[in-house]
């Protein structure tokens, strides 16, 4: 018999329907995998660009954009390998690769929750930044995330790697079911705090001021949250009705890249919201140089009577610059857009 395992395939008499839609199913998740880890691995990269000159907390979010990178790569590197050693099944004489499969299963299992916690905590953290004068927010963000973790750790512990899964429908739908709960509080009250900047703007700022620009970061966040819960909402519908002894089908595959997806989704959103931010601190600095020659050009016509009889009906709000900061980072414009008390522009 020849060592060579290819052939070793080949010299079986013959493949089932099963062997060939398995074989089939791991190729799809495999180039599944790979699709969107080089989409998550090109947001990467832009993510580490807009944040390298960055101060203040925006190393917070640097280490988190890494961490979900290398938890990714793992994962996508762990699962291909299993479908490769999972191949070895179809040799003529398959060796034993238990042992093999439950140390990249715990990898895999491992890895997914890292970016399922951490894209979570980034939510939690933008609307805690949000409403950081509420206790009561607060309090129920923190009972939600450790909720997540809870949850988390839980499946883990009761679905244990290549162990079948039970019947009990509870614990399969646990964790997907904490994440969503725990996305759409913080989405809720991301959506309360662009409300109540859209009434401060218009009761305080002009249409086109600062306050309405910043109002754009809240509405990508408040739109970006509920595309992920709408993701999480899916994975619940998938979840719920699927048979324990479901070997492979659609819902598998959706759940094989659903860790990508929960990378993808805080590192696309930094890249957005770094680019808007420096969109806006162009318009700021643009805006200041307009005002600017307008003082200039008035300020030749100081002497002209006609002009100081009208002059404080032509009188322009200026900007000031020192509202702009050196280092522009995701705090500054959220920590700005919290409305305060009513007070009157000068």
């Amino acid at each position: 018999m020849s060592s060579d395992p290819l052939a070793s395939v080949f010299n079986r008499a013959q493949l089932t329907p099963f062997d060939i839609a398995y074989v089939q199913y791991n190729l799809v998740v495999i180039c599944l995998n790979f699709v969107f880890y080089g989409v998550q691995t090109g947001l990467f990269i832009a993510a580490i660009a807009v944040l390298a000159r960055k101060g203040g907390r925006a190393w917070i979010l640097r280490v988190a954009v890494v961490v979900l990178f290398v938890s990714s790569t793992m994962c996508a590197v762990a699962q291909a390998r299993s479908y490769v050693i999972l191949m070895r099944l179809y040799e003529r004489n398959p060796p034993s690769i238990a042992a093999k499969l439950y140390h990249i299963a715990i990898v895999i299992e491992v890895s997914n929750r890292v970016n399922y916690i951490l894209s979570d905590a980034l939510v939690v953290w933008r609307a805690w930044v949000l409403w950081s004068h509420s206790r009561f927010a607060k309090g129920l963000l923190l009972l939600c995330m450790i909720c997540s973790v809870v949850g988390a750790i839980f499946e883990s512990i009761w679905l244990k790697p290549l162990d079948i899964r039970g019947d009990m429908l509870f614990p399969e739908i646990l964790l997907p079911l904490s994440l969503f709960i725990t996305n759409l509080v913080a989405t809720v009250l991301v959506g309360i705090r662009v409300r109540l900047h859209r009434r401060e703007v218009g009761l305080t700022l002009r249409p086109l001021g600062t306050g309405a620009r910043m109002g754009g970061v809240l509405m990508l966040l408040l739109e970006s949250g509920v595309a992920y819960c709408v993701l999480w909402a899916v994975d619940c519908a998938i979840t719920a009705p699927r048979l324990p002894s479901e070997v492979f089908g659609r819902s598998l595959i959706f759940e094989s890249i659903l860790y990508l997806l929960a990378g993808i989704y805080p590192t696309f959103v930094v890249v957005l919201i770094m680019l808007h931010q420096r969109s806006t601190a162009q318009w700021m600095i643009g805006s200041h140089g307009r005002s600017l020659e307008t003082m200039r050009f008035r300020t030749r016509f100081n002497n002209d009577p006609l002009r100081n009889s009208d002059r404080g009906a032509e009188d322009l709000a200026m900007h000031d610059m020192s509202s702009v900061p050196d280092g522009l980072d995701e705090d500054t414009f959220i920590s700005a857009s919290t409305p305060r008390k009513a007070s009157t522009v000068q």
